[in-house]
């Protein structure tokens, strides 16, 4: 009977050293369940973001943060830019039809991200809308595709360089900007209302998007580029607040 009592009493102190010493990784922070949990005083969020283009160095007022979540649905924070400084103005909930980065014609994906985009207002659109008080407001086109979308086509010899030398990093045309050429990676990406729908575009409940039109990000229309970063959704973002 002793060496039985003795393998239970084994097997109780190693049962008790593991229950501590899970308890105390539990209190330090690292619990299974919260493993994906980033220290947000630790964490170098603009590690994930590559200004490739150079766009957060152009003039421009606002700037734009938008926050994708698993199930196609996300979260847009709006800032102004004052000074050095980056002050948030307004969240939004977002839909879009897919998960994943947009990487071809009809895929119903919405834009990648991790790289610093760029939005501009218009009219320019079959997506415009009207709020309830009848007014039509516009919509924001999405810098879709750039070259670094297209850049995998090229060097798997689905694209040629002629193709890829079509792409623009920013769509300036006699200081107007202009939607990216359509090409094998689709194009004509467009935040506008939810009401009419989407097939791989950013859209927002119509009210909303009248907001954002009208009173939060208002520049001069065709004209003026607004920072767009994207989270996409294996990335986790910076709290509210923090465009970057």
């Amino acid at each position: 009977m002793k060496r039985p009592l003795r393998l239970i009493t084994v097997f109780a102190c190693l049962l008790l050293i593991f229950v501590f010493a899970n308890t105390s990784k539990a209190l330090d922070g690292e619990n299974p369940v919260e493993e994906l949990a980033f220290n947000q005083t630790d964490t170098d969020y603009s590690s994930y973001i590559v200004d490739e283009y150079g766009i957060l160095d152009m003039p421009h007022q606002y700037a734009v943060k938008f926050v994708k979540y698993p199930g196609a649905q996300g979260r847009l924070e709006t800032y102004k830019k004052e000074g050095d400084e980056y002050v948030m103005q307004h969240t939004y909930t977002t839909y879009y039809r897919k998960e994943g980065p947009k990487d071809k014609y009809g895929d119903l994906k919405s834009p990648g991200g991790n790289v610093v985009r760029y939005i501009y207002r218009t009219t320019a659109s079959g997506m415009n809308g009207w709020n309830e008080k009848g007014e039509m407001f516009g919509v924001y086109k999405v810098s879709y595709p750039m070259p670094h979308d297209a850049r995998p086509y090229l060097e798997s010899g689905q694209m040629s360089q002629a193709q890829f030398d079509k792409i623009p990093a920013i769509n300036y045309i006699n200081d107007r900007l202009y939607p990216h050429p359509h090409s094998m990676l689709g194009a004509d990406i467009v935040l506008h209302t939810k009401v009419k729908g989407s097939r791989g575009c950013i859209t927002v409940p119509n009210e909303a998007m009248s907001y954002l039109y009208h009173q939060d990000l208002v520049t001069e229309n065709d004209k003026e580029i607004i920072p767009l970063i994207i989270y996409d959704e294996d990335v986790i973002a910076p709290p509210i607040g923090q465009l970057i």
